[in-house]
């Protein structure tokens, strides 16, 4: 949160404060420990000891990440009589495994944190009779890694007894009284990254695996689960801005969802359907700028430039681009800081949690949600893939937007298979999604190639000083790309042909 809406927040927050028992403010000084190698980090643990009052503790936390910024960490912690760490002692098979090799001797000391946090428990109506409670921690403070140094003003939401989908919709109400945005870094992540030099990792998707006798609500919940996953574990990427692929990363994740609401649209209410569908639509339209730069500069002009090494043209261009680039990625970074963003995740996530899909369910609905996924699952595969061929057809003749709706239908295609494929033996989905894929990539280059009069439009309209020789650049890259597609097509038509005699799978 911005530091000037902490007291605010803590006003918000005690509307909601049960008063039976009052808030506690103290100091916390926190030092994280690991290898040289960095072994426990590469490994997905953090290894720190704490100093509380006169006490210290030594505890050892994953950092898995679950769905829509819910966080559950596997933790160990056990008392210490100094500073000085002690992995040898943390109890328990699984900690000892983690930590195996590793002694006081073998760990080096990264960073700090020094944190005044203050708690306290709120609840649904301040009076203690719901049997929601949440203890909140407002944390303001520092992490130190020698002269280097990051601040820190958040807050931290533990449910610690209720249903998960109220701890969103707490969130959200604070939200509402106080803008936050949502952290998806653990401090140790920020604190490595501070002392190390690191940049955010992007990621990419994990389906979650399915199973023939799964209800379809059980797979609709693994499948949006992934989907948000997969988006959020690239939204440190996206406001680093150094790595294109946590912007492509974070569009995919977000198309997934998008896709997930067609394939289970007769699960899901029409209201509910029709704001998740917005707000993806929104978050998707705000990346589009940084991810259409990130494709020219990194795909479409280095093969000219190595053409044409020092061309000015080019260079005119490049520079034109590389200015656009960083608007698109301001764009990307204005949508993520948006209260709007932050109410999005918060209020898919106690949807999530919540199976909200249930409250408005019809009958149909009910039943649908009841049934076996494999049936959806075969029935949807093959509507998909007859949609795709019945757009292709005569594909040979097609202009470019029809092989752009073919794109588009194949897109949706891949994004099922990808859902479903674990239903199914992987020797039987590896060449149907082989081939799936050297198609979409090829109508994909040939939508980079479309969309390439758009982009020189928006750099020579775009007020403000334009490098000389703009235009000529310009014109040389569209006359380029213009005469490419002529050799391309043979091989265009060859990954449909492959892709239309592959055998399906289900």
């Amino acid at each position: 949160m911005d530091p000037a809406e902490l007291d605010h927040l803590r006003e918000a927050s005690e509307t909601y404060s049960n008063k039976r028992r009052t808030g506690k403010s103290k100091r916390l000084e926190t030092a994280y420990f690991d290898t040289t190698g960095l072994t426990l980090r590469r490994a997905g643990w953090a290894l720190r000891v704490r100093k509380d009052g006169e006490n210290f503790v030594q505890t050892l936390k994953s950092e898995d990440v679950l769905p829509a910024g819910a966080l559950q960490r596997a933790e160990w912690s056990v008392p210490l009589d100094s500073s000085s760490p002690a992995p040898e002692i943390l109890p328990g098979p699984a900690a000892k495994r983690a930590l195996k090799g590793i002694n006081g001797s073998s760990l080096r000391h990264y960073f700090t944190t020094q944190i005044d946090r203050h708690t306290y428990v709120l609840n649904a109506d301040g009076d203690g009779r719901t049997g929601l409670e949440i203890e909140v921690a407002l944390d303001r403070g520092v992490i130190k890694s020698g002269r280097q140094k990051t601040e820190i003003c958040e807050l931290e939401l533990e449910l610690l007894q209720g249903a998960p989908a109220e701890l969103y919709d707490c969130a959200l109400k604070l939200h509402e009284r106080a803008p936050l945005r949502l952290e998806t870094l653990s401090k140790s992540a920020r604190g490595f990254a501070l002392s190390a030099g690191e940049k955010p990792d992007w990621s990419k998707g994990r389906a979650r695996a399915l199973s023939r006798k799964m209800t379809v609500e059980a797979a609709l919940e693994a499948v949006f689960r992934s989907c948000v996953e997969h988006w959020l574990a690239n939204q440190a990427a996206v406001l680093d801005g150094t790595d294109p692929e946590g912007v492509h990363q974070m569009r995919v994740g977000l198309r997934r969802l998008r896709s997930a609401l067609s394939v289970f649209h007769g699960a899901i209410p029409e209201g509910q359907k029709t704001w998740l569908r917005e707000e993806a639509r929104w978050a998707l339209n705000s990346l589009g700028p940084a991810r259409n730069w990130d494709v020219f500069l990194t795909e479409m002009l280095p093969p000219l430039q190595s053409a044409f090494p020092n061309d000015q043209r080019l260079e005119a261009l490049g520079q034109a681009a590389s200015a656009a680039q960083a608007r698109g990625y301001d764009q990307s970074r204005q949508m993520i800081e948006d209260p709007r963003y932050t109410a999005f995740v918060l209020r898919l996530g106690g949807w999530l949690e919540g199976q909200r899909w249930q409250e408005e369910a019809k009958a149909n609905s009910q039943a649908l949600l009841g049934r076996e996924v494999g049936a959806l699952a075969e029935k949807l595969l093959s509507k998909r893939h007859k949609r795709v061929l019945k757009l292709g057809r005569n594909f040979a003749e097609l202009s470019l937007e029809q092989r752009h709706d073919v794109r588009l239908a194949a897109k949706k295609l891949r994004y099922a298979t990808e859902f479903f494929a674990s239903l199914y033996p992987d020797k039987k989905t590896r060449p149907y999604l082989k081939a799936m894929k050297s198609l979409q990539d090829t109508l994909g280059h040939l939508n980079d190639i479309a969309t390439l009069e758009t982009l020189v439009a928006e750099v020579t309209t775009h007020p403000g000083r334009k490098p000389k020789d703009l235009s000529a650049g310009c014109g040389f890259v569209l006359g380029w790309y213009g005469h490419r597609l002529e050799g391309f097509e043979s091989d265009l038509i060859a990954r449909w042909d492959r892709f239309t005699q592959t055998k399906v799978f289900w």
